[in-house]
């Protein structure tokens, strides 16, 4: 799991001034000895909340460095500037949202679709609940469709529609894959931008696995 990752929600204090770099550099040096290795964490954690609170324009090597209580001399030693820690932060972060997709996919193998759907939504939103401001800063203004485990998760729904197409009504279902799992995504991730309070309230899974079903079930 993204184990540094805040459990306290903050809004980002600015959306509008956070820009973000095209590319981002990597890592300086990777730690090998497990002193090291805490430190890394330990300066990860303290960027992710201050990311979360600040923005990236408010975030700066000295401000992490603090937070975390070591001299910037020893921050330096792994991250060369900033935008090397949100790169990492970024990786983490992708990483851990990944590997929960993955694990979703398989759970979800075999369900009924408006049972495997509920419960792949629940977990979703629950995942971007955690801490939305973090989620605006990491996951970027728009769903990623490149990564594999999103590639994966499209896969999984198209083979599932093409199988029922007939039953379902469906008369393209590689439109109706596309479609709604764009909508899925564009809804529960610009609810997570806009107003992430709405991530915590059950009726929201509701309306969101009604919205995917009820498009997709046309018989």
């Amino acid at each position: 799991m993204f184990a540094f990752m805040p459990r306290a929600a903050r809004r980002a204090r600015s959306r509008a001034a956070q820009a973000q770099p095209p590319s981002l550099p990597g890592p300086r040096k990777r730690p090998v000895q497990g002193r090291s290795r805490q430190l890394v964490e330990t300066l990860l954690r303290a960027a992710a909340q201050l990311l979360a609170e600040r923005g990236y324009d408010g975030l700066t090597t000295r401000h992490v460095a603090q937070r975390a209580g070591v001299s910037v001399g020893s921050l330096y030693q792994y991250f060369p500037n900033k935008e090397a820690i949100v790169a990492a932060l970024r990786d983490r972060y992708h990483d851990w949202y990944d590997e929960c997709v993955r694990a979703e996919i398989e759970r979800g193998r075999g369900l009924p679709l408006r049972e495997g759907m509920r419960q792949a939504v629940e977990r979703i939103v629950a995942m971007n609940a955690l801490d939305p401001a973090l989620h605006e800063q990491l996951a970027g203004p728009v769903p990623d469709h490149g990564r594999e485990a999103m590639q994966q998760f499209i896969a999984e729904m198209r083979t599932f529609l093409v199988e029922r197409a007939q039953q379902l009504g469906l008369p393209d279902p590689e439109l109706t894959c596309f479609i709604a799992v764009r909508a899925l995504e564009a809804v529960i991730h610009g609810t997570s931008l806009e107003a992430p309070e709405r991530l915590r309230d059950p009726r929201f899974v509701d309306e969101v696995t009604e919205l995917f079903v009820r498009y997709v079930e046309r018989s």
